[in-house]
């Protein structure tokens, strides 16, 4: 197992390196220009160059790319902000608990809600509660993050007066933010745990199960939910990824200061090494993420278990 984790963290230089060369790609093609971000519409041709110099954006692509990697990996630099004049990392630090905050909250709650509402949408199959549930995750499904945000806003804000429309320092803050990032989310969680039980409840061993004895609380989460974890486990993994992407609208929506609005405001004002900061974090996140669902994928599924097992009594064998 060890030696697995250490493969999967190796895997991820290459993986970061071709996120690093892709946003030095993409930002070059974007329209715009920093140097002229920085001193405004009306500096002189001559300061501007100078300005581009300084700042390394008259160098080649690829240039730019080695020297950027080269800094991060010699000097842990992963440059300064051409807006504030300040790290990128401490100003990256410094956002990032929140958008963790908003995203963890939201898997929690996506993961909590719609596995709960799968669960029981398969052991009611066709009935009513089924059918609100399958129409509760179409409509889900089809919302965008920034529609539903707006729409809570109106609601609960302008309508209701119950929650503020802004702000982060309270706890219901986070309420409408957490809603409108993990609905959509939500509605495919129960769709795939809805699913993924049908599949299993029609297996021998449910039958089994049921003709010992046990009750159908245990039948239901012993034997049918934890045969289908592999498949809810790996959506909750994307979704989580796609949580951490999504909170760039709902922290622009909602005021909250986190990597996503942060990122947003250093697009606009073509502040590139901050925009690459913010993508390589989300990158290195998606990729720690992805790993401890393949380790949750050994701890829940013991046939994924014995492969390591069985790896290390091969390699025994050989060795003798």
């Amino acid at each position: 197992m060890a030696k697995y984790i250490m493969k999967r963290i190796l895997a991820m230089i290459p993986v970061m390196l071709g996120v690093t060369l892709l946003v030095f790609i993409i930002l070059d093609m974007a329209p715009g220009d920093a140097a002229t971000n920085m001193l405004g519409d009306y500096a002189e041709a001559q300061e501007l160059e100078a300005l581009r110099d300084e700042l390394g954006l008259n160098d080649p692509l690829l240039v730019q790319w080695g020297r950027y990697v080269w800094n991060i990996v010699s000097k842990g630099d992963f440059g300064t902000s051409y807006r504030t004049g300040q790290s990128v990392t401490t100003s990256i630090l410094e956002r990032y608990p929140t958008t963790l905050l908003v995203a963890g909250l939201g898997v929690v709650f996506t993961a909590l809600l719609g596995i709960s509402l799968g669960i029981l949408s398969a052991v009611k199959q066709y009935s009513i509660v089924d059918n609100i549930a399958t129409v509760f995750g179409m409509i889900g499904v089809s919302m965008p993050s920034f529609f539903v945000g707006l729409v809570l806003i109106i609601l609960f804000c302008q309508i209701l007066g119950w929650l503020p429309a802004s702000g982060y320092k309270h706890w219901y803050n986070y309420i409408m933010p957490i809603i409108t990032i993990s609905l959509s989310s939500m509605a495919s969680q129960m769709r795939m745990t809805r699913s993924s039980m049908l599949e299993v409840m029609r297996q021998d061993y449910v039958r089994t199960a049921r003709a010992k004895g046990q009750t159908e609380r245990v039948v239901i989460l012993r034997h049918q939910l934890k045969n289908a974890l592999i498949n809810i486990i790996t959506v909750i993994g994307t979704q989580a990824a796609i949580l951490l992407g999504g909170s760039i609208i709902v922290e622009q929506i909602f005021g909250i200061p986190g990597v996503g609005n942060l990122m947003m405001t250093s697009i606009n004002f073509r502040d590139y090494p901050m925009v690459r900061g913010c993508v390589l974090l989300m990158a290195l996140t998606f990729s720690v993420v992805n790993l401890i669902v393949d380790l949750i994928y050994a701890a829940v599924d013991p046939r994924i278990r014995s492969q390591f097992a069985g790896q290390k009594k091969r390699k025994k064998v050989e060795k003798a």
